[in-house]
């Protein structure tokens, strides 16, 4: 299981063969009905965007970043619906 902020190097990626070899931090993390986790949410540095991968997908390159460098301090609820994120109002 990898931890928030570990950086992590794509092994393989299907959906998304460009992102293979590159590096990001693990800045989410996917259960289901509070189980093992199902998937992590990479932020990935030379895109500067976030995409979804299976453990499997990625490995750990032993460090971590630094939390305060990478967070503003906000946060937001996902939910997987048909494969896809969505983010939970408050309401819902």
């Amino acid at each position: 299981m990898f931890e928030f902020y570990e950086v992590v190097r794509v092994l393989s990626c299907v959906d998304k063969p460009h992102l293979i070899g590159k590096e990001g931090y693990v800045a989410g993390k996917s259960y289901e009905d509070g189980g093992p986790v199902e998937g992590y949410a990479v932020f990935i540095f030379d895109v500067e965007e976030m995409f979804s991968f299976d453990p499997n997908e990625i490995v750990s390159l032993g460090r971590f970043v630094d939390e305060d460098e990478v967070m503003s301090g906000e946060s937001i609820r996902v939910r997987n619906e048909d494969g896809k994120g969505v983010i939970v109002s408050d309401e819902d």
